[in-house]
């Protein structure tokens, strides 16, 4: 009872004062030079591809092993940046996207209608200014969890969820991933004049996975984890089927390929974690991330840093030779420089994280606790080290409260 009165008072309150500076922390991880990929897309177009519920460690570029659930996005990977460590801000798909769209984290606590406000600093309204045509093709429906209130106002000249896509296969979560391709190679058709920026949200993959459609299914269905994965071969198909028509209408060498997971998907990996919304854990946040930029690399480079969706914006400005916006978070993936990722739950669970090169904490706000992992020692998650080393425990746990303070504020404050 009092963890119930405490989660519903913090929903409520106000927003606290919050640190202007985070305590700091010298990042303790490795990273990847990549300056000289610094506008090596220059005057192409983006289609930055967002899958739903697509945790890295089912596939096969980030070290799935067994049938390739998504066959060709690793056809796709060959020629590109792949982020190893990548991590959503969190777990759920509509308040992420502020990450992804806006550089800027979503806050604990908060409703999507606090963020009808915060959209002046999207990508896309950048894009936008610089000349290019700008939309987003959705199978889902912006009515759901109000997304609406994340998309709308932020620069996109075209916006197209479910209901604007139709098709011939429909459940109520939205439409089949192929009509919604051909409704974007349509857009593209009339629009590839000037260079575009195209994001494209499948939902093959999202729970009760069950994606419309009558693609192949090669996992079956006789576990929710078999399909899932064959959810995710479906949605793949529609990818290669978006893949195949760029390269019919002559852009394939026009084309920067940015693709990555809105979050990950939980199989009970952890007691009681299911889905995606209920933890921090690995398979909830660690997505795949690439960069796939036209005849700059001969085969895959794996970067070594710790990458935020938080760094998409400002890595895609970087990549095509356009300034940020300056009221962008993050950071260009581009850039040598190790970095920390940060990320929240508040669905049922309340817990924070700071993911640290090979350091990992898990603080649990409801419990008053924080656990520490050593994730290429213990990729499970299964042995904490707080009590080993509580010195390293206490930092992380300081500075990811004074995060989550200082977010929270900011987009209370924006109301």
């Amino acid at each position: 009872m009092v963890t119930l009165a405490r989660t519903a008072f913090q929903h409520h309150r106000g927003a606290a004062p919050a640190p202007s500076d985070l305590p700091p922390l010298a990042p303790s991880g490795r990273a990847t030079d990549l300056a000289h990929l610094a506008g090596a897309g220059r005057g192409k177009s983006v289609v930055h591809v967002v899958l739903e519920s697509t945790g890295a460690r089912y596939l096969q570029p980030w070290g799935a092993t067994g049938l390739d659930p998504m066959p060709r996005l690793s056809e796709l990977a060959r020629g590109a940046v792949l982020f190893d460590r990548a991590y959503a801000v969190h777990p759920e798909s509509i308040k992420g996207m502020m990450a992804y769209l806006c550089a800027q984290a979503p806050a604990m606590d908060t409703d999507a209608d606090h963020y009808a406000k915060l959209g002046g600093a999207a990508l896309p309204a950048l894009l936008a200014r610089h000349g290019y045509h700008t939309a987003l093709f959705h199978s889902g429906r912006f009515a759901y969890l109000g997304m609406r209130h994340l998309v709308d106002d932020r620069g996109f000249g075209t916006l197209a969820d479910a209901a604007v896509v139709g098709g011939p296969y429909e459940r109520s979560f939205g439409v089949d991933d192929r009509s919604t391709v051909d409704r974007a190679l349509a857009w593209i058709d009339g629009h590839h004049d000037r260079p575009f920026y195209l994001v494209y949200m499948p939902i093959g993959g999202h729970h009760p996975y069950q994606a419309p459609g009558v693609g192949k299914r090669p996992f079956g269905e006789s576990s929710d984890f078999d399909a899932y994965r064959s959810d995710l071969f479906q949605s793949d198909e529609a990818l290669g089927a978006l893949i195949d028509g760029l390269r019919a209408r002559g852009l394939a060498d026009d084309v920067v390929w940015v693709v990555h997971g809105d979050h990950g998907e939980a199989f009970q990996q952890h007691d009681g974690n299911v889905a995606h919304s209920l933890h921090v854990y690995e398979e909830n946040l660690h997505v795949p991330l690439l960069v796939r930029i036209p005849k700059a690399l001969e085969a895959p480079v794996h970067a070594l840093q710790t990458a935020s969706l938080l760094d998409v914006p400002r890595t895609i400005a970087a990549v095509l030779g356009l300034p940020a916006d300056p009221r962008w978070d993050g950071g260009s993936l581009l850039e040598g420089t190790p970095r920390v990722a940060r990320a929240f739950v508040d669905h049922v669970s309340r817990e924070l994280a700071v993911i640290d090169g090979p350091w990992k904490a898990i603080v649990d706000l409801d419990r008053a606790k924080v656990r520490l992992f050593r994730l290429d020692l213990d990729p499970g998650e299964l042995h904490d080290l707080a009590k080993d080393d509580p010195g390293r425990a206490g930092r992380y746990r300081a500075h990811v409260e004074a995060w989550a303070a200082r977010e929270r504020a900011r987009v209370l404050g924006a109301r």
